[in-house]
């Protein structure tokens, strides 16, 4: 449960990965494009000409470098302030023993930088080492559900057809962020047949009421 031995991939705005949950002890760069199961928790940082890969480990919306703390950031002390003094807390993330594997699909702050996902973004998972994917982004919903849920996104289709032929691997989708519009927000890559689509959960346990939903225009 604590991820040992286990390296989960995301995609994202980006990642300081020079941050104390990410960082090498040794001050060693982030393997850009390349792979290294030795590292302590970075085992691969992709990028391509349309992601921002910002060299000094920056993340412009600093959603990829939130998202990859609540996955697996590592153990680390940090000391916060308060009117009664100096409190030591210990922050980690869910699985914070797994390696991360990560792919940077930000551009000028926007999850706008995907490149093509059957031929780059899908093969670098497994290449990576990871059987789990996290990937916290997808279209908005525009209005129209019948032509925004229907399932005919690239990136439904694209991760579809590469689960049939790696169905070790578990793709999971965020839902969206457009549960205003009620039944059928959901949309690509959310609505695709073999991941498994997430929405989010108020503090009581309930559906929130800005998470997108199913079901799709096919009964799914």
């Amino acid at each position: 449960l604590a991820g040992s031995n286990q390296v989960v991939h995301l995609g994202d705005t980006g990642l300081r990965w020079q941050h104390c949950w990410y960082k090498e002890t040794d001050g060693k760069q982030a393997p850009f494009n390349t792979f290294d199961q030795s590292r302590r928790k970075l085992v691969a940082y992709g990028h391509n000409a349309n992601s921002d890969r910002l060299p000094d480990g920056g993340d412009k919306a600093d959603h990829g470098t939130h998202c990859a703390g609540l996955i697996a950031g590592a153990e680390s002390s940090v000391t916060s302030q308060s009117s009664s003094g100096s409190v030591s807390v210990v922050q980690t993330g869910t699985a914070w023993k797994a390696k991360l594997s990560f792919y940077d699909i930000g551009k000028d702050g926007a999850l706008s930088g995907i490149p093509d996902m059957s031929e780059v973004y899908l093969p670098f998972i497994k290449k990576s080492g990871a059987y789990v994917s996290s990937n916290s982004w997808g279209s908005s919903f525009d209005g129209n559900s019948y032509r925004h849920n229907t399932f005919s996104g690239y990136d439904s289709k694209s991760i579809d057809e590469w689960a049939i032929d790696n169905d070790e691997v578990l793709v999971l989708v965020a839902n969206g962020n457009d549960g205003d519009y009620g039944l059928f927000s959901s949309g690509s890559p959310a609505n695709c047949k073999n991941c498994l689509s997430v929405g989010s959960a108020n503090a009581d346990g309930a559906l929130g009421a800005y998470s997108s939903r199913g079901p799709t225009i096919d009964g799914r």
